[in-house]
This record gives structure tokens, C-alpha cells and sequence, in this order.
């Protein structure tokens, strides 16, 4: 009797799942316990945990995202809405933590794929303009 086992093969996944925690909050509001005990809880489960840090939290963070592979992803980001010719959406972008500037992601501003959002906080010492990725970006 002749038994073939396949490795590696495209509907089996290679090793245990793997999560992400993305803590773009982490710049303004640091949060190791949460941190610690999210991980944990994947882990427990199962999961190989990945964390991303504010700083690496950018529009091509973002943009690569899915090719990341991740079987969960858990956000922990600023997002709010924003006002269109006078009148609120119901949008509510994810921030990221990469300054805004009128001279990158040139396409994906003039499709509205990119917006702009201000977080006031005195603690910052910056211009507060930051890109964010309303549903569109990732559509």
C-alpha cells in the first residue's frame, strides 16, 4: 500500500494562521497591556502574531495589506468623520500616521481614494494633517 502525502500545497496553508495587530493609536495613546493580552489571546488560539506599530502605520502599509497574507486583522486606529461640500458623511476614514502632503499618492488623492484628517492634540508638535483611507481606498 502506497499512501502520498502533499505538502505544501496551495489550499494548505504553511504553518499556523497568522494575525496582525496594526496600533496606529500607539503614537498618541500607548497601550502595552492591550497589546500584551491581544497578542496573548491570539496566540493562545492558535494565531502567529505580528505587531505593527504606529510609526509603520503609512498609506502603503495600507496598500500592501492584503498581500500580507494575514488570516485576522485587528485595527486599533484613530478614524472620524468628515464634512463633503457642507455636509457631514457617513464615512469615517482609518488614520494613517503618515503626514499629509500634497505631493505624494499624487493618483489616489485626485480619485478620493486618500483623504485628509487633523487630530488636535497638544502633546503633538506637528502640522496634525495626516492621510487617511476612507472605504474607498480600500474598495
Amino acid at each position: 500500500m502506497l499512501i502520498y502525502t502533499l505538502a505544501g500545497g496551495d489550499d494548505e496553508p504553511e504553518g499556523p494562521p497568522k494575525a496582525a495587530i496594526v496600533d496606529q493609536l500607539s503614537l498618541t495613546f500607548p497601550n502595552e497591556d492591550f497589546s500584551s493580552e491581544a497578542t496573548g489571546l491570539l496566540e493562545a488560539a492558535g494565531y502567529e502574531v505580528e505587531y505593527i506599530p504606529g510609526e509603520q502605520v503609512t498609506v502603503d502599509f495600507y496598500r500592501t495589506l492584503p498581500q500580507r497574507d494575514y488570516d485576522f486583522v485587528l485595527l486599533r486606529s484613530h478614524a472620524g468623520r468628515y464634512e463633503s461640500n457642507g455636509v457631514q458623511t457617513e464615512d469615517a476614514p482609518l488614520f494613517t500616521s503618515e503626514f499629509y502632503s500634497q505631493t505624494r499618492h499624487l493618483d489616489d488623492q485626485r480619485a478620493n481614494r486618500l483623504t485628509i484628517s487633523l487630530y488636535e492634540d497638544e502633546r503633538l508638535n506637528d502640522d496634525n494633517a495626516y492621510f487617511s483611507i476612507p472605504a474607498e481606498f480600500v474598495q
